[in-house]
């Protein structure tokens, strides 16, 4: 399997979430120091709020940059480790634009959109109906708010928004004889060793890591070898 690491694109989102972190720091210690010298308590109290929830604002947003592209959030090396074996039909795409999703696998089978979780506890996948049960609890999730838990959200309808940005994205520059051999679909993956997931049907788009690989070898294979490329080109720019 061969991989493709945008690194000029992670070393923006690196920038970009110090650049959150900095401000957010600017933002509380300005609002403290310039409370100090006002008289008046209105307006001391005015800027206190103001710098502490525009600062706050301002820390999440780098939580959600760490979260994702953070040294211990990033789910390329699992993701590589796991489909370790493929051949080089398969291509391993690491935030190839600011476009298109996260993670793309591309091989015979077409193209995956991979959405990778490391969220750990119990998974329930029925259909439309995914369910999250572990983790910290909410006293501890407030309490450890500098540390967060990463997010479960909602995979059917992150998948969903991920496919149809991928299929517009290749919409605009593919040829119409590859689109119609291309199949665009997406696959949740529960990157944390110790989860328990119960997926009522086996086609159901949710995996485990340590299952990975045999889930895209035993995909039908609709794409032609000599179309690979050509869609990896036009992923990777």
């Amino acid at each position: 399997m061969r991989v493709h690491t945008n690194a000029a694109l992670l070393r923006r989102r690196s920038r970009t979430s110090g650049a959150f972190l900095l401000a957010a720091t600017v933002c509380l210690l300005g609002g403290f120091f310039l409370s100090l010298f006002q008289q008046d308590l209105t307006v001391q109290y005015g800027l206190s709020i103001a710098s502490l929830v525009v600062g706050l604002f301002l820390w999440s947003r780098n939580l959600s940059y760490l979260q994702r592209w953070g040294p211990r959030w990033r789910q390329d090396a699992k993701l590589e480790r796991a489909l370790r074996g493929l051949d080089d039909r398969y291509h391993l795409l690491v935030a190839p634009g600011p476009a298109l999703p996260d993670y793309l696998l591309v091989g015979p089978m077409g193209v995956f959109v991979v959405l990778p979780s490391a969220v750990g506890g119990i998974v329930r996948v029925r259909k439309d109906d995914w369910t999250h049960a572990g983790g910290r609890s909410l006293a501890l999730r407030w309490l450890f708010w500098f540390s967060p838990d990463p997010s479960f959200g909602d995979p059917p309808a992150e998948l969903k928004r991920a496919i149809q940005r991928t299929r517009f994205f290749l919409g605009e520059r593919l040829p119409t004889e590859v689109q119609a051999q291309l199949k665009i679909e997406g696959l949740a993956v529960f990157t944390d060793p110790a989860i328990s997931l119960a997926v009522q049907d086996p086609n159901e788009p949710a995996t485990s890591l340590r299952s990975l690989r045999n889930r895209v070898q035993r995909l039908p294979k609709s794409l032609p070898n000599n179309a690979i490329p050509q869609v990896v080109r036009a992923l990777i720019g």
